[in-house]
């Protein structure tokens, strides 16, 4: 079973972020939170995707600061791998825009990366996102919540 994080203008100027599979199945402790994901960036005629490994706890971080910024429309939200090949930072801009920074780098060569900001983002993108991360964590919940 797979599920899927958008957020941005689809399919045009857009961050994806699909959840695979648990990397360690049958394991506990830390080793049992990571997930192998793809990220699919697509900034115009740009894309790039990348798969590599986040914890299931990100999610949650996410989903939590995202509700933030829809009730406060003040400050931002991230998630950042751990091991450097993924990062999305969401801030809310004193006008109540959306600023989204997507950045992936090949997690051979983390020197070769591509940096972009999501374009035309408001507070009406992020119920679904929510709702998307919601399922992620239904779907793979971190380990203390299984």
């Amino acid at each position: 079973m797979t599920v899927e994080f958008v957020l941005g203008n689809a399919p045009d100027d857009c961050i994806a972020v699909e959840v695979l599979r648990l990397e360690h199945p049958g394991t506990e402790g830390h080793d049992a939170e990571w997930l192998v994901c793809t990220a699919t960036l697509v900034a115009g005629g740009f894309r790039a995707a990348i798969t590599g490994s986040l914890w299931a706890s990100d999610f949650r971080y996410l989903r939590e600061g995202l509700e933030r910024l829809y009730r406060e429309l003040a400050g931002s939200a991230e998630i950042k791998a751990l091991e450097a090949w993924f990062d999305l930072t969401v801030r809310c801009l004193p006008n109540g825009a959306l600023q989204a920074r997507v950045r992936v780098a090949d997690p051979l060569q983390f020197d070769r990366e591509l940096t972009a900001d999501l374009r035309d983002l408001d507070q009406s993108h992020l119920p679904s996102a929510i709702e998307q991360l919601r399922a992620i964590e239904g779907a793979f919940p971190p380990p203390a919540h299984r």
